[in-house]
């Protein structure tokens, strides 16, 4: 079974490696943070060596620690002096009064506490007060659980090696899984290969006791191939044969003691057995050569025994084979001696019992702890349960809420599909009136055209006859009145056909009816329009740089630009009235910009000239029907664009005209949506 030495081992702490004269400072003065660790690798370097007046010196150097709250190096360093000082030169008693002091100065808090408990059940373990090295083993599970998990794996690995030395085979295979268990967890690295290593050799050897010897077989290799990753020059790789070597050798599978001993060897070479690991090799190496009829290279026990290491009870062991085999019955004899001797200590006798009742106190406390945490956890339970309830009571009161809300909103839903039908009918007879009003409208306008007709053509056949009637030639003052009535009649005309235009936009299907237009082919339809105004105002001048195609409908863009560039014309006093029509674009946008050199419009009224009926002169002066603009403003609207005016009196007007590139689509989207809601 492998010593409890190698858990030890991997508690062991590696210091800095500066160094400093061996002088020690006078250490009634405090110590700063660089001066003590200078001071502490000088020792440490030396920790093999020191003298035992130098002692007192590791504790005030320890104690400055503490004094610097320098709990790290307070660890590491202590530790350090109890593996390669105590351990190594088998001062055991020494080393558990040494740890005791180290571990009474910082109490039982999270610091460490573990690796102090673990570090005395080993050197008690060594001096054979197993009770109390089982009492450490335990305390410092119970440490590590509660602190550190992970790392309980090193004290319960020294509890199933406790067991397994007391031939409790059950219970040290129990605490060598619990161990693995932990060692799995651990981050990827040396580490954990390391752990690893162990805990699969000690389940070998624990099946090898029990003689299931495939199971030991099995965890054997299992050890072997992991220490063979370790970046540790194969030290870990040697201690794994070292503990497999004696099941083969006791099997007399010789072939894998031959194969495991070559591998051995190679790592080795050189090494005469100065440290541990290789001493214990080389004594199993040894028993190989005894037992598969090699006794002549077999090394004599004194050869271990002067090396000064701790493995007495397996060199006892091999002393009894080795004169066994040589035929030295009375030093085969000597060596039965110390082994009874040695199994005959009263702690030996006594640990059983021991064992039973340390584990039986350590489960009762643990129990404890476990009760106590479960009477926490049902309280917490308990708060839970009553937070629960809380909650499930607001779910009923929000249930409950939301019951009443949805009947209220069913019965408002049925309210609202009855005012739905009614908004319907409604609408329905809306539409219908709309469509009377319409027909009554065009019937109206076209019964009131007729007479109007009637009214301006006889008025005018009076006038020609009046004026042509030489023997009774009519008076002035007849022939202003019949003018009155003409003029009048024709304003009438204009009025009503302005008005129907009006009313009419809305009938506009811009959805349907829109397609490629050259604004240049419109501007040149409605100079041919004008050619009376330009009787009227003489030479008037409309030009326009190269205008770009849009998708628009026809007869609004038309209509929009006839009574703009129209207004330009009518309200301008120059010799020779100018329009000038330019156009721009952005990403969403055409613009066509209307540039005249007429009178202008006051910043006050240039709103308002978009509004039906509102002049801002006497028909007298300009003649109109006040709802141009107003018709331009609502097809654009409808086209879902926009126009504006900018202007100075006396200084010309601009009129922009904003159209989308895509007119309607908005619109069409909308409607598509509504469609698709109502399907």
């Amino acid at each position: 079974m492998t010593t409890i030495l190698n858990y030890f081992l991997l508690l062991s702490v590696t210091v800095s490696s500066v160094c400093l004269s061996a002088q020690n400072p006078d250490s009634s003065n405090p110590m700063d943070s660089i001066t003590l660790h200078e001071a502490i690798d000088n020792i440490a370097i030396r920790a093999d060596s020191l003298k035992q007046e130098e002692l007192a010196y590791v504790h005030t150097l320890l104690q400055s620690a503490l004094m610097l709250s320098d709990t790290s190096t307070y660890y590491d360093f202590s530790l350090h002096i109890a593996r390669h000082h105590f351990y190594n030169k088998e001062l055991f008693d020494e080393g558990i009064l040494f740890l005791r002091a180290c571990k009474s100065r910082i109490g039982n808090g999270m610091n460490r506490h573990g690796d102090f408990e673990n570090s005395l059940g080993i050197f008690h373990k060594k001096n054979n007060y197993y009770s109390e090295s089982l009492e450490h083993f335990f305390a410092s599970v119970n440490w590590y659980e509660k602190y550190e998990p992970l790392y309980a794996t090193a004290p319960l690995g020294n509890l199933s090696e406790m067991y397994f030395l007391n031939k409790e085979y059950d219970k040290a295979l129990k605490y060598n899984l619990q161990a693995l268990g932990y060692t799995q967890q651990l981050e990827e690295g040396d580490e954990k290969l390391n752990y690893l290593t162990i805990d699969y050799f000690r389940i070998g050897e624990i099946f090898s006791a029990q003689e299931n010897y495939e199971e030991a077989d099995h965890y054997f290799n299992k050890s072997i191939d992991i220490a063979r990753n370790i970046g540790d020059s194969g030290a870990m790789l040697v201690y794994a044969i070292t503990q497999a070597l004696p099941t083969y050798i006791d099997t007399k599978n010789y072939k894998r003691c031959r194969q495991l001993i070559a591998e051995a060897d190679a790592i080795c070479a050189g090494d005469d057995g100065q440290c541990n690991y290789v001493m214990n090799y080389q004594l199993q190496k040894s028993r190989f050569y005894l037992h598969s009829g090699q006794a002549q290279n077999a090394r004599h026990p004194e050869d271990f025994a002067k090396k000064n290491v701790s493995i007495n009870d397996e060199i006892n062991a091999y002393a009894v084979e080795y004169y066994g085999a040589m035929g030295d019955s009375t030093a085969q004899i000597k060596s039965y001696q110390k082994i009874i001797a040695l199994n005959e200590d009263q702690a030996i006798k006594d640990r059983i019992n021991a064992f039973s009742s340390i584990e039986k106190n350590y489960l009762n406390r643990k129990l404890q702890e476990e009760n106590l945490q479960l009477s926490e956890k049902n309280l917490s339970a308990s708060r839970a349960n009553i937070i629960i309830s809380v909650i499930l009571l607001m779910l009923l009161m929000l249930f409950i809420s939301q019951y009443l809300h949805n009947r209220r909103v069913k019965k408002l839903n049925g309210l609202l599909e009855e005012r739905s039908e009614e908004l319907e009918s409604t609408h329905s007879e809306l539409a219908k009136s709309y469509e009377e009003l319409e027909r009554f409208n065009f019937s109206a306008a076209h019964d009131l055209k007729t007479p109007l007709r009637m009214i301006v053509n006889y008025t005018q056949l009076a006038e020609r006859r009046l004026t042509s009637d030489q023997d009774r030639p009519a008076d002035n003052t007849t022939m202003e009145y019949l003018s009155y009535v003409r003029e009048g009649g024709v304003r009438l005309h204009y009025l009503i056909s302005d008005i129907m235009d009006y009313t009419s936009i809305e009938r506009v299907d811009c959805y349907n009816q829109n397609r490629p237009l050259d604004l240049n082919d419109i501007i040149r339809d409605i100079e041919l329009s004008l050619r009376d105004d330009k009787e009227n105002k003489g030479e008037i001048s409309i030009s326009n740089e190269k205008l770009p195609a849009i998708e628009s409908h026809y007869n609004s863009l038309y209509v929009i630009l006839q009574n703009v560039i129209e207004n330009g014309i009518k309200y301008n006093e120059s010799e020779q009235p100018e329009i000038i029509i330019t156009s721009g674009e952005d990403q969403d946008f055409h613009y066509i910009y209307v540039s005249d050199n007429g009178i202008g419009i006051e910043e006050a009224y240039q709103e308002k000239v978009f509004d039906m009926f509102y002049r801002l002169h006497n028909n007298n002066v300009y003649k109109g029907t006040g709802l141009g603009l107003a018709i331009a403003k609502k097809t654009i609207e409808k086209m879902r664009g926009d126009i504006s005016i900018s202007s100075q009196l006396n200084q010309g007007t601009r009129v922009t005209i904003k159209l989308p590139r895509k007119p309607c689509e908005k619109s069409l989207k909308k409607l598509s949506q509504a469609a698709t809601a109502m399907a």
